[in-house]
């Protein structure tokens, strides 16, 4: 006899069954169609478990067939579209799917029938095992869970849809764009919202392409913003937890495609399109056949607008113009064909997409940004000629390769990476070089370094630590000697030492913990703002002592507000900086994968490199006039002594701390 059943965390005492039982089937429901040929559905419940979340094999739901009479005339049913998310977070919740009456006869009888069909739904955490064979609970999962606000726009899209008038429909979508947008900036979403938001850009897509109706500039651009919304790095998470339900990062990526293609078919000849988002790149080109007579180049630069990782970006693409000679058609002249044919050209370079796809498998990964080329009519080179350049996001990494990716399979995952039509060139620590033979979807893949001696986290490095160590134990020393000399050297200039080693103390601290690979993201960006605000601290006090030993050479240092504007200076600068930066930024800069510092993307760390230098320069300056205006040596020699070689080891750690982030 044996037992398979495992325990999981719940009231003490309690254990369950990892799998429940179903219970009785409840009644078929009614024909989804009043006459011809329909469905019926009938659902059964899983048992709830002592836990509240166990989970039954098998299916939930069945279905049949019902006859009715046949159907006597009017309209036709289309094809029902995609079950929505569910619509709650958790419990019971429903889903719906639509079809549209495509009535063609010219009194526009309805159909018969529903076009809307609701079915009940759970959301539901697993119960998992762990490799010691312990059942624990998994993290609950949003992937079908769609808010209230996202699922009354898909009811606004349903009226429009509803419209007879190509018009009417394509206004509407052009407010659903809109409303959408200013959904998505509120940052206070599931991911299965992001699954739904990216059903509602199908649907709009759709619309527009079947309406013929072309989307205002200011649709265009907040459509493009949608998506780069969507791809935020915020979103990671979300998109893994989404990937577990559908692949919608790369469903996202076809349908901007279409959009594109879509934008580009209203074009000019000759006439391009440019757009720099925070996470996309987009460039639109319409091009008769008969003009292409220059080469096609990606991203072009000079332009306005472009964002700071958009500009330094160091991507290229190189599309000879060879590539786009098409053989005329059999009885159709090679004039006849150019005069008449137009190719729209379009480019997609995306910042964060690499790490938001289903990831390879380890020790693989996808070691630079995704650029995406898309031409219509397609094209399909005779040779490799199409030239992509892409540089690596990671250090450390070995062996890269570069690879397309496949949309011929519908799981959209890790194994839709392949090289077939691309083959690698060159790689250095700047550039990966390809040649291709296929208008796709391009990137790197590499091995990421992997010591087998390391467990899941990794220690500081060890001149590190010993550093910190040896700085750590200096400063407790000397603080102690303050301490129990306190009555006696008690000054202006011994509180502005004191302050400084606690700044210099407390940035050792947390630069060890930041080097711990075991934090997690929300303890990580804490660890970063902090350390961000201790090293500005110990700039802040260098310029404390500076101004304070001016104000002793030109005797004003007897006021106790002098006192408080040191300590407002000292403190109260680096925190007011640290503040705007986090609330400028919304902490995003502050930890990165890698290390918890500020990123080296975005501008974030001029946040500390341009208020170092003011302070650098600030001091310098306040020294030279002190230095000429009293006997400096005779006023500071006790300070200069301790704080000289503490500034040149801050300083020398600071440079060294950068290094080993980068």
């Amino acid at each position: 006899m044996c037992n398979n059943t495992a325990s999981c965390p719940g009231e003490p005492g309690i254990t369950g069954s990892v799998e429940g039982r179903w219970l009785e089937w409840g009644p078929w429901s009614k024909c989804s169609v009043t006459c011809d040929v329909g469905t019926q559905l009938r659902q059964r419940r899983c048992s709830a478990s002592v836990h509240g979340w166990a989970e039954c094999k098998g299916p939930h739901q069945e279905s049949r067939e019902c006859t009715n009479p046949s159907c006597s005339g009017g309209g036709s049913w289309g094809s029902w579209n995609h079950w929505s998310l569910c619509s709650k977070t958790c419990d019971s919740g429903w889903q719906r799917r639509f079809r549209l009456c495509e009535s063609t006869d010219t009194q526009g009888y309805p159909c018969d029938g529903s076009g809307e069909e609701v079915r009940s739904w759970s959301a539901s955490r697993r119960c998992m095992l762990d490799n010691n064979g312990v059942a624990f609970w998994g993290p609950p999962s949003f992937a079908r869970c769609v808010s209230l606000e996202y699922r009354y726009l898909h009811i606004s899209l349903r009226e429009h849809l509803a419209k007879g008038q190509r018009t009417l429909a394509g206004e509407g979508m052009s407010q659903i764009v809109r409303s959408l947008l200013e959904l998505l900036q509120r940052r206070s979403y599931y991911s299965g919202d992001l699954l739904f938001s990216t059903e509602i850009l199908r649907n709009v897509t759709d619309t527009f392409k079947r309406a013929t109706y072309i989307p205002a500039p200011d649709d265009v651009q907040k459509f493009f913003q949608i998506v780069s919304h969507m791809l935020d790095m915020e979103n990671l998470e979300k998109w893994e937890d989404a990937h577990q339900v559908a692949p919608g990062a790369a469903l996202l990526m076809r349908i901007l495609e279409d959009f594109i293609h879509l934008i580009g078919e209203a074009q000019k000849p000759f006439q391009s399109f440019l757009m720099v988002t925070n996470n996309i790149m987009i460039t639109i080109q319409r091009e008769p056949v008969s003009a292409v007579s220059s080469d096609i180049n990606f991203p072009m630069k000079g332009r306005r607008g472009m964002k700071d990782w958009a500009r330094t970006a160091e991507d290229r693409l190189y599309i000879p113009k060879e590539v786009f000679t098409v053989p005329p058609e059999e009885g159709e002249t090679e004039a006849d064909s150019e005069a008449t044919m137009y190719y729209v050209i379009g480019a997609v370079l995306y910042r964060t997409l690499g790490v938001i796809l289903p990831v390879p498998n380890p020790p693989a990964v996808i070691n630079s940004k995704i650029l995406t080329v898309t031409v219509r009519p397609e094209l399909q080179p005779s040779e490799p000629m199409v030239v992509v350049e892409l540089s690596p996001l990671l250090n450390g990494t070995s062996d890269p390769q570069c690879v397309v990716w496949d949309y011929g399979n519908p799981e959209a995952g890790a194994e839709n990476w392949g090289t077939e039509g691309c083959q690698t060139l060159a790689s250095t620590t700047v550039q990966t070089k390809c040649l291709c033979s296929r208008i796709s979807t391009y990137a790197v893949l590499a091995q990421q370094a992997k010591d087998p001696d390391m467990g899941p986290s990794s220690i500081p490095s060890v001149p590190l630590m010993v550093g910190c160590g040896v700085s750590c134990t200096a400063l407790l020393i000397l603080l102690l000697i303050y301490a129990a000399f306190w009555r006696y050297i008690r000054s202006e200039r011994s509180i502005i030492l004191v302050n400084f080693c606690l700044s210099i103390l407390a940035s050792n601290l947390l630069i060890l913990v930041g080097q711990s690979q075991t934090l997690s993201k929300g303890l990580c960006t804490v660890t970063a703002a902090f350390l961000h605000f201790f090293f500005l601290a110990s700039f802040c006090w260098v310029l404390t002592e500076a101004w304070q030993s001016y104000l002793a050479v030109i005797g004003k240092l007897r006021s106790r507000l002098i006192r408080k504007r040191f300590l407002c200076l000292g403190w109260g600068l680096p925190a007011l900086v640290v503040a705007v930066s986090v609330g400028f930024t919304r902490a995003r800069g502050y930890g990165t994968a890698s290390y918890c510092w500020l990123s080296l993307e975005g501008g974030l760390l001029y946040a500390f490199v341009g208020p170092a230098a003011v302070i650098v320069l600030s001091k310098m300056t306040l020294t030279h006039i002190a230095v000429d205006r009293h006997d400096w040596h005779n006023n500071g020699a006790i300070w200069h002594i301790v704080a000289t070689p503490m500034k040149a080891v801050t300083l020398h750690k600071v440079t060294r701390f950068a290094d080993e982030c980068l």
